[in-house]
């Protein structure tokens, strides 16, 4: 039981770190690249807010995944893949809604 919450503990930490250090360095990027959302109508932030925050969590959580698998089970990889599915999906429904507003 021990081993397991140490393995839990470890990805979380790993998926943790990696977002702390790939958010902020994206800033830059997001900006020279346009991706961010500005406020006003149905949106609730005050600041421009960069879109792919997301995709970078995404990545965290997979790399922390397959870093502390010797082999991906049949879940982690669905949760990958629906979790991938699913970010492109609101990034087309986002880019959707954008242009119809």
């Amino acid at each position: 039981m021990q081993g397991v919450a140490i393995d839990i503990f470890m990805r979380t930490a790993t998926a943790f770190a990696l977002v702390v250090l790939l958010v902020p360095a994206s800033l830059p990027l997001t900006h020279r690249l346009g991706l961010f959302d500005l406020p006003g109508g149905r949106k609730q932030h005050a600041e421009p807010t960069s879109y792919i925050g997301g995709l970078f969590i995404l990545f965290a959580v997979a790399v922390s995944f397959l870093a502390f698998d010797r082999q991906t089970t049949p879940a982690a990889s669905s949760f990958l893949v629906c979790s991938a599915l699913l970010a492109v999906v609101g990034r087309i429904a986002r880019s959707t809604m954008g242009r119809r507003a």
